[in-house]
């Protein structure tokens, strides 16, 4: 019997790759692309994860592949308040400066997805939280998270039971996910009405009174400090569209 046990990306297109369960071995099939009968690939990779215990199968590349890779850019306390006031069309003309490829913004609030090759998530936001001073007179910490690790945090979403308005239900991402780890005691505390999960590259929040009254908001902030930066569910979806594009 086969069992998908991944999505695969090439130069011919996204693959799904399956494996037989006796002997091992792994045949890919393509997915359709955009120009064909443009399968929706979240919807295949939560399709993947209903499968078995609810395992969310990785999403890979060949080895040696050097495709492009779609990157969403997280600007940590941008446009809140009088205090660090940015354009996004600066933003997006810094991006351009670096050398990334479609640039697109999300909001006001410090979102920016693009292309890049060669460089991993880490050296990008460590790169842009140099020259933001340098281009723009204006520091801030970066967040940088591959388009994969965003489609799997909306595939979590372990909190979809009780998250019942995208507005006061919150992500909060780390560039470094073994960071989260930090956040297991506020696990074990009692939040009702708000509720509180650790997923794989994020934490999750449901702040039932909104997130500037929610006390668990404010302990996670204490652990995290500015490590971190937070977008709602609405927000999270308008990003994900983009990195689909």
């Amino acid at each position: 019997m086969m069992i998908p046990v991944a999505i695969a990306r090439s130069k011919k297109g996204w693959q799904l790759v399956h494996r037989c369960r006796r002997c091992g071995v792994e045949r890919r099939n393509r997915v359709a692309d955009a120009t064909n009968a443009s399968d929706d690939i979240e919807r295949i990779v939560e399709l993947i994860a209903r499968q078995g215990s609810g395992q969310v199968w990785p999403l890979v590349s060949p080895p040696g592949d050097k495709l492009v890779t779609r990157y969403v850019a997280l600007l940590r306390g941008i446009n809140v308040g009088k205090a660090k006031r940015i354009a996004m069309a600066d933003l997006r003309a810094l991006l351009d400066a670096l050398g990334y490829a479609d640039v697109t913004t999300i909001l006001n609030s410090g979102n920016a997805v693009f292309d890049a090759k060669g460089a991993t998530a880490e050296r990008i936001a460590r790169r842009i939280e140099t020259e933001l001073p340098r281009r723009l007179a204006l520091s801030a910490p970066v967040i940088v998270k591959e388009r994969d690790a965003v489609l799997t945090t909306i595939v979590e979403n372990p909190l979809a039971k009780v998250a019942d308005d995208p507005s006061r239900y919150i992500v909060a991402f780390t560039q470094d996910p073994s960071i989260l780890a930090e956040l297991k005691p506020v696990t074990k505390q009692r939040w009702s009405p708000e509720a509180f999960a650790i997923g794989k590259h994020a934490a999750f929040l449901w702040c039932t009174n909104g997130i500037l009254d929610s006390k668990l908001s404010a302990a996670v902030g204490a652990v995290l400090g500015d490590r971190c930066t937070a977008r709602n569910w609405a927000t999270l979806g308008k990003i994900a569209a983009l990195l689909e594009r």
